[in-house]
């Protein structure tokens, strides 16, 4: 939903919050999962400078797991 509306910030984030939940959990994505995915980390990819995507990526990747869920529904 961020990425719909135009936040690419914000995606990046959730998308590295949603990385660890699913390292934390052992989860992996499946096939529809992976290629929706792909198609979004390449769209952040085409509109984001690298050091800001890792920079949000990785601040996704420090927040626990209410962290991320606030952080999702504050859109």
């Amino acid at each position: 939903m961020a990425l719909a509306r135009g936040d690419s910030l914000r995606s990046a984030r959730l998308l590295g919050a949603a990385e660890r939940l699913r390292t934390d959990a052992s989860t992996v994505m499946l096939g529809p999962e992976q290629v929706e995915y792909d198609r979004h980390l390449e769209q952040l990819r085409s509109t984001l400078d690298p050091s800001e995507l890792e920079r949000e990526w990785a601040a996704g990747r420090s927040m626990s797991m209410e962290e991320a869920i606030d952080f999702a529904a504050a859109i």
